[in-house]
């Protein structure tokens, strides 16, 4: 179930309750201003041009900051971070064959990619999904990308190999939630 309104609460350090309105800077819409430590929104819409998602039962706003726009705790030891970037960002082999080497694969082509991919659908669109596991089989990675006219967004799924393929349900139930705002 989505909120009507992006406000939303949390604890700092000190154990004081804050309420918080998430916006983007102008610079850049759909991302969070660098240094902000608010966690994200749990269901709620985000600003103008943003999305808003139905998080899954269990899964935990953490702060995001720099150019995470969310990130939540996974069941299972894994994270899921959310990044919105202006335009096509380098686009999706680019993108996956870093994520790749970040794991110490070599890059895929672009016939491999197609083929090792799939697609999630949503409202805010269809998104390519792609898991990768790193040669020893001890971390994981299930990324997905959304593309749309003036941004694209990125949703990385990471940690121990078990808990990403564990989670992977959940996430796409969370990524076929997204819809714009």
């Amino acid at each position: 179930m989505a909120k009507t309104a992006p406000e939303h609460v949390h604890e700092d350090e000190h154990g004081h309750e804050h309420a918080h309105e998430h916006a983007a800077p102008a610079s850049m819409p759909g991302a969070a201003a660098p240094g902000a430590r608010a966690p994200a929104p749990m269901d709620g819409a985000l600003p103008p041009g943003g999305l808003s998602w139905s998080v899954p039962s269990g899964w935990q706003s953490r702060p995001s900051g720099g150019m995470r726009f969310a990130t939540f705790a996974v069941p299972g030891e894994a994270e899921l971070s959310v990044v919105a970037l202006e335009g096509q960002a380098g686009g999706e082999l680019a993108n996956v064959n870093r994520w790749r080497g970040q794991l110490g694969l070599a890059p895929l082509s672009e016939d491999e990619f197609r083929k090792q991919s799939s697609r999630v659908t949503s409202k805010a669109g269809a998104l390519r999904v792609v898991e990768i596991i790193s040669q020893d089989g001890k971390s994981g990675m299930i990324g997905a990308i959304l593309a749309q006219d003036a941004k694209t967004w990125f949703f990385k799924l990471t940690g121990g190999a078990g808990p990403v393929k564990a989670a992977r349900p959940s996430l796409e139930r969370f990524l076929s939630s997204l819809r714009a705002s």
